[in-house]
């Protein structure tokens, strides 16, 4: 007889069992047609088979939102909180929504249980940080907004820019409030404000970087240059590298096109033409350039430039050495200084010599204009009055040297 209770018994638990397992299934399985459908109807037969699935209540709250149903919609969360308290999301979104409603404190409220649960992920951190921003919280809005950017660096650019706008464009403010941890983050901050006009400040972070990356030292220099600050950028570029004259390598020791700002940049490189660093009988140093010329290519198109800054209305001279062989051409190489902005030449050499020429020294004078901050340095050729017009040959140069004349 007691044999018989218990295996009744343990039999009853299994129907019991067997029906809950089934009301559970049927509750997912019409939680996620109405998922996938945005039906209302599947979700309220989901609630039906189980009422105490969290999953159903928060796809109603959805539902009940999207139909504007506010209230509604927020007791659907209120009620799979309960359920899954521990799921920071679900509070995350009862924040959102109670903030939608106007209810600013209940919001503030679930997105700080939310945080508390998830303190490492960047949304809650960032919905709580602008529930107190509109609720002119600001301290503790910046601090919870900080920590989002220190989870998200993606979300930095909008910090400074909800900093910027709250604090009325005021930097220093906007510093305090974005709080920079690092010299990449700083990098973005010094971009920003120069691009808003903040260029005093700008220039004034320039002395607290100490460990920039390849990437951001990059965007430092684009930023500058993209504000013509162009001899704050050649001296931030240069890093402390020291100069004999305002040119960079004019004896070509390093790489051409090693970076795409400043130095040597080959502009044009095609099958009919060649750019060697050649250790073979080199001019001065180490190395000279040879450019080997096989055919014919637009004669106005630099070959080889260099951006250097220079001052406004000062006469500087162009000096360098070059070589020649086999070079022929009716419109031959030669050395060109132009403005940056509108191309003007302020000056060029007379176009080196054709045929085969031991070592030359060529040099040409220019005049910097009133506005003048920088110029090109442009390898060319000179214009030719046949087409097409081939070169070819090699051509060495070497010793290039900028300087002001008193």
């Amino acid at each position: 007889m007691t044999r018989l209770l218990i295996n009744a018994g343990i039999l009853a638990l299994l129907i019991w069992a067997g029906i809950n397992s089934g009301s559970a299934g049927l509750s997912r399985l019409f939680s996620e047609y109405s998922a996938a459908s945005n039906s209302l109807v599947a979700c309220d037969r989901a609630l039906d088979y189980n009422s105490n699935d969290a999953e159903a209540h928060y796809i109603k709250a959805i539902h009940l939102s999207e139909s504007e149903q506010l209230t509604d919609a927020i007791a659907e969360l209120e009620s799979a909180t309960r359920l899954r308290p521990e799921d920071y999301f679900l509070w995350q979104e009862l924040g959102r929504l109670r903030e939608e409603n106007g209810d600013s404190e209940g919001a503030i409220i679930a997105l700080e249980k939310a945080t508390s649960l998830a303190p490492h992920y960047a949304q809650p951190h960032w919905q709580l940080g602008n529930a107190l921003l509109r609720n002119d919280r600001l301290t503790a809005a910046f601090k919870e907004l900080r920590v989002a950017a220190a989870s998200d660096p993606d979300l930095f650019p909008s910090l400074m820019d909800l900093a910027f706008g709250i604090y009325e464009g005021e930097p220093i403010e906007t510093a305090k409030a974005v709080d920079v941890r690092n010299d990449h983050e700083r990098s973005f901050l010094f971009d920003f404000f120069l691009k808003h006009d903040c260029r005093d400040v700008a220039v004034g972070m320039l002395s607290s970087f100490t460990n920039l990356s390849n990437d951001d030292r990059k965007l430092i220099v684009s930023s500058l240059l993209n504000a013509e600050e162009f001899s704050l950028a050649y001296r931030f570029w240069l890093n402390g590298r020291a100069l004999d004259n305002q040119l960079y390598d004019g004896d070509f020791e390093s790489p051409i096109g090693a970076d795409d700002k400043f130095g040597w940049q080959a502009t044009r490189l095609t099958q009919t033409l060649k750019l060697v660093l050649d250790t073979d009988r080199p001019l001065q140093g180490n190395r000279s350039l040879r450019i080997d010329y096989a055919g014919n290519f637009e004669e106005h198109v630099p070959v080889l430039s260099q951006l250097i800054p220079v001052e406004a209305n000062v006469r500087y001279q162009v000096s360098f050495d070059s070589r020649s062989e086999n070079l022929f051409s009716a419109g031959l190489p030669v050395v060109v200084v132009n403005t940056i902005n509108d191309d003007n030449a302020l000056g060029e050499s007379t176009p080196l010599s054709s045929g085969t020429r031991a070592l030359t020294s060529t040099s040409f004078e220019f005049q910097t204009g009133d506005s003048t901050k920088a110029i090109k340095l442009n390898l060319q050729r000179s214009p030719c009055n046949v087409k097409p017009c081939p070169i070819t040959g090699k051509l060495w140069l070497d010793s290039f040297n900028l300087e002001k004349l008193k």
